[in-house]
């Protein structure tokens, strides 16, 4: 499975309001960018966000300082709705937010506040093969013992590792509980805030 990061922009990239007179080098000369990132910090998002901006402005016009601030939230959901409704749209703000934005509008519809049409999709920086892994004391050692015993999944909501093995549940007979509910009692469903979440569960074995 393909997986893509989607870099964004509110609106136009350069404002329609700045002078004609006004290049864009002029524009950005000594300004500063943020760039938003729809993750917690640490994680895969975050740091694909931070390589980026340290090469971002020396390939803008004027050379702008990019500087990078985390908005974790329901899966980039926060950071998008906020890029589409209060972020700057002079060309001062962009945004990278998860893949599942695209698709959100299908099973969250209540608490998207954004269109699609009214954003500006910049790109993709990055395409990666998705792959499922068990640490290394679970029982499971092959997809056949997925048929035997069920394997607790660490997932955010509305994201890959949640949406994933919930589709390989409902089209299969085997056995997959995708953890992204609130705690409940011991062995129960949990949701975690990220993939640092995610790994530090799985290494103490409780996803």
């Amino acid at each position: 499975m393909n997986r893509v990061a989607l870099l964004l922009a509110a609106a136009v990239l350069f404002a329609a309001g700045r002078t004609a007179a006004q290049s864009v080098s002029q524009f950005y000369a000594g300004r500063q960018i943020t760039f938003i990132v729809g993750a917690s910090a640490g994680g895969g998002y975050d740091r694909q966000a931070r390589l980026v901006a340290r090469h971002l402005g020396k390939h803008i016009p004027g050379t702008p300082t990019i500087i990078v601030q985390n908005m974790p939230g329901a899966g980039s959901l926060a950071a998008t709705n906020y890029i589409y409704n209060a972020a700057a749209r002079d060309g001062s703000v962009i945004a990278l937010v998860m893949r599942n934005m695209l698709l959100i509008k299908n099973w969250n519809p209540q608490s998207v506040r954004f269109d699609l049409v009214g954003l500006n999709w910049i790109g993709s920086i990055n395409s990666e093969v998705a792959l499922v892994a068990a640490w290394h004391t679970a029982p499971h050692k092959s997809a056949d013992d997925l048929f035997e015993q069920e394997l607790i999944v660490g997932g955010t909501t509305g994201v890959d590792p949640e949406t994933t093995p919930r589709l390989l549940t409902r089209s299969s007979a085997r056995s997959s509980r995708s953890s992204t509910a609130t705690p409940a009692p011991p062995k129960s469903f949990w949701r975690w805030k990220g993939g640092n979440c995610r790994a530090s569960a799985i290494g103490r074995g409780r996803a």
